[in-house]
């Protein structure tokens, strides 16, 4: 029988040494660890708040892949994932997932609360490994996670909120290795390399992806067709072509649903008025914002609020 090649235990899973790293950052707070609280081993869960307004958060490099949840504060940061510089808006919801081994770090660009609470999870890179290895069989390429991606998902988000409730409540470890398994098939599904992608989003064509990724990031900002086609190394005219066909929709209305979609996640779960919730999902008034969420919802952002609250 041939040997299990992640059975050496080389990236051995250690939450206590993790979570004594973590508390050597001066710059974070840790208001619940998973290791502490409930003695869970097979990962990691922290909550942490920052009391650093420096303006500039370096996030290290772990072995293993980590997920970081805002849960309070907003900001427009300029991001660094390695050697790459990006713009993005954090705001409750938003995570980034991070793989083994790739620096992270983001500086404020604008005024703002900066970010004040943090959920962090480290999963063990052994069992990825293994999650990735069933994913891509039968696959022509891999399943891989290669580099950092700013995403609002909700079931990332669902997953590592019940998480925190759990540790609160002391519940039995079974409980959160089911959930890290789940999280971590449903992360590579959706944002590994050789993965079909998210929703919508055709896996044939990285480029799209990488557009995609571009509108994610910089939702707050009033992107032209030239800003999205740059994005993804291509002319206009052959992104629309590439953009459509794997698609199945002109990048203008892939934006607008995404917009859309990000506003209904925030209404639902967040306190934020509607002219914020319009300004942070790139809209340039309330009344605009209105018009185009009744388009493709059949309701006002204000109504659509109301019954999600009954």
């Amino acid at each position: 029988m041939t040997a299990d090649p992640l059975a050496s235990g080389a990236m051995r899973f250690a939450a206590a040494d993790l979570a004594q790293r973590f508390d050597q950052d001066v710059r974070c707070a840790t208001r619940r660890c998973s290791v502490r609280d409930t003695g869970w081993e097979s990962v990691l869960v922290r909550v942490a708040q920052r009391c650093d307004s420096s303006g500039r958060a370096d996030m290290g490099v772990l072995p293993h892949p980590r997920i970081m949840l805002v849960t309070r504060g907003s900001v427009a940061v300029q991001r660094r994932d390695g050697v790459a510089r990006r713009s993005a808006q954090l705001a409750p919801g938003k995570a980034w997932i991070v793989p083994a081994g790739v620096p992270l770090s983001y500086e404020w660009t604008q005024a703002g609360s900066g970010i004040r609470e943090l959920v962090v999870m480290v999963l063990p890179a052994d069992d990825l490994a293994r999650t990735a290895a069933l994913l891509s069989h039968r696959r022509s390429s891999p399943v891989t996670l290669t580099e950092p991606v700013l995403t609002e998902d909700r079931v990332v988000r669902s997953v590592l909120t019940a998480l925190t409730h759990a540790m609160a409540a002391g519940v039995d470890e079974l409980y959160a290795q089911t959930s890290a398994a789940f999280l971590l098939a449903h992360v590579l599904s959706h944002y590994g390399t050789g993965s079909p992608g998210p929703v919508g989003v055709g896996r044939e064509d990285a480029r799209v992806r990488t557009a995609v990724e571009f509108m994610r990031d910089n939702l707050h900002l009033p992107l032209s067709l030239a800003d999205l086609a740059g994005s993804a190394g291509l002319s206009p005219y052959h992104f629309l072509r590439v953009f459509h066909a794997s698609t199945g929709l002109p990048p203008r209305r892939f934006l607008t649903r995404l917009r859309i979609d990000v506003a209904r996640h925030r209404l639902e779960d967040s306190d934020l008025s509607v002219a914020d919730i319009a300004r942070q999902c790139g809209f340039s008034s309330a009344s605009q914002f209105s018009t185009a969420f009744r388009r493709e919802t059949g309701m006002a952002p204000r109504a659509f609020r109301r019954s999600r609250a009954t």
